[in-house]
């Protein structure tokens, strides 16, 4: 991943700190009186929803509007044609236009893993009809890329918005030890052709996953794995393995053979279900195997990689396995992690795997609980690659079918999901007054919704067995405050759809 802290002031930004006159003044010295400053043409203001574009995106939906303007057959340019902001569709009726955008990823990466409203650039898009142009503007957010093309272990943390992403092959991402888990929310395309790790290592959890249970002298106290899942501490012999997602470890079995020595396996969390796209959880990979008189092995931690472009993974392995458990003094071993992958298609099947650990083989204490096997999830309106994978479809709108400016405000929306799953489909910013369900039955599902004038930002979820998840497949994400963080993230995607009455 890019560091470079290369400061950029184009575009209304650089004319916001440094006035041009200013700077003639100071370079030529003369009269006291500046010569005046032509800013160009001052126009009427449009509003613009939404208000804020990242880089990377290549389709941002735009509503416009300018109440009493009749802008029927006019049409939208750029501002500043060598600027981020690229026109794809546009078209105008009444007081509205309806813009769909490409948003070039222009400036150097600075080094933020998350923007704030200080590193945004004005960007305007100039309406050319009504009784006068109108200028409509928008916070352009920079985002860096996620490359790597070296074969050196590189090490990672937490959330990354980004404009894009490609790996090489042999290039390695691996999560660090005891950190929060690894989500990357990328607004462009992704390839992977290298490895991205965040399973346990030793007693030790990495992005997420909970620490082993730690060895003890025989006579001495042991301790249970780490997480709402540990594996119990070994009970006069060996320990028992880490709960999963929705499962649990097993007891571990005592010298004799049975189970009564060994501690009880943790119980899946079924938290462990939606952790993984919870941006602000810190800690919800795989629970640790218990300790006996040899340590428990860590649990697999999460991983999220969300893009609302192409993700491309021939070649790619995507990995969040539980540790084993210490075959000397009979470990428990590491619940398996969390793994979501999203994308509006998804070419190539990476190798993916979120596996349990194994219990320590140890004949002395007995023999340690195997850890139980963690979650894939897939988005993507192509189901293959979950099936392949052997993961759960996650819901996700076939986006390529999406009409992004519609006449009607009826329309209907196709998708992938779970089998048996509920679907449900809201407009965000509607107060809550429109939704609409169906069921998948099969796998696919079609839903109606009908639309408001203007921008509709529509979220997706589906429930099965009492668990809700939100679909990042879409043509944008939706970002919330989260007060405890002091800054915006992700929730998931949203299909944004401009209706022109």
């Amino acid at each position: 991943m890019k560091h470079s802290r290369t400061p950029n002031f184009s575009g209304r930004a650089l004319r916001a700190f440094f006035p041009l006159g200013a700077l003639v003044l100071a370079a030529c010295g003369g009269d006291d009186t500046p010569p005046p400053f032509d800013a160009g043409p001052v126009y009427p203001r449009a509003t613009t929803s939404p208000q804020v574009a990242f880089e990377g995106q290549g389709r941002l939906v735009v509503d416009l509007y300018a109440a009493g303007q009749d802008f029927t057959g006019g049409s939208v340019r750029a501002e500043d044609p060598a600027g981020p902001l690229e026109v794809l569709e546009q078209r105008c009726r009444g007081e509205r236009c309806a813009v769909v955008l490409h948003v070039r990823d222009t400036r150097p990466n600075m080094g933020i893993p998350v923007p704030s409203p200080i590193d945004a650039e004005q960007h305007g898009l100039i309406i050319m009809g009504g009784t006068e142009d109108h200028l409509a503007n928008l916070s352009v957010f920079p985002l860096d890329t996620i490359d790597n093309g070296g074969t050196t272990a590189v090490s990672v943390r937490g959330v990354v918005m980004a404009a894009s992403a490609e790996t090489g092959p042999g290039s390695i991402f691996e999560g660090t030890a005891g950190a929060e888990p690894i989500r990357w929310v990328i607004f462009g395309d992704a390839t992977f052709a290298g490895t991205v790790d965040v399973s346990g290592a030793g007693a030790e959890g990495r992005a997420g996953g909970a620490a082993g249970g730690v060895a003890a002298a025989p006579g001495e106290d042991v301790a249970g794995g780490a997480g709402p899942a540990g594996g119990a501490a070994g009970i006069g012999g060996a320990g028992a393995g880490g709960g999963g997602a929705s499962a649990d470890g097993e007891a571990g079995a005592g010298a004799d053979g049975t189970a009564l020595a060994g501690g009880a396996g943790g119980m899946g969390a079924s938290q462990a279900l939606t952790c993984a796209s919870r941006l602000e959880e810190a800690s919800c990979g795989g629970a640790g195997g218990g300790g006996a008189t040899g340590e428990g092995g860590a649990g697999g931690g999460t991983l999220l990689i969300a893009s609302l472009g192409t993700l491309r993974a021939t070649g790619a392995s995507f990995t969040a396995d539980g540790d084993v458990g210490a075959d000397a003094g009979g470990g428990g071993g590491g619940g398996g992690g969390n793994i979501l992958l999203a994308a509006t298609s998804i070419e190539g099947v990476p190798a993916v795997s979120a596996a349990a650990g194994a219990g320590g083989m140890s004949t002395g204490p007995g023999t340690g609980g195997n850890g139980a096997d963690g979650r894939m999830r897939v988005d993507a309106f192509d189901s293959s690659t979950a099936e392949a994978i052997g993961g759960v479809a996650g819901p996700a709108i076939d986006v390529a079918s999406v009409q992004s400016i519609s006449d009607s405000a009826a329309v209907t929306l196709t998708g992938h999901a779970a089998p048996g799953a509920a679907i449900e489909a809201r407009i965000l910013d509607a107060g809550g007054t429109f939704s609409a369900t169906a069921d998948a039955t099969d796998g696919t599902f079609t839903i109606d919704v009908t639309l408001r004038p203007g921008i509709n930002r529509i979220t997706v979820s589906a429930t099965v067995d009492g668990v809700t998840e939100r679909s990042w497949v879409g043509t944008n994400f939706e970002l919330e405050n989260i007060p405890a963080l002091s800054r915006a993230l992700p929730r998931g995607a949203t299909i944004d759809i401009v209706h022109l009455p």
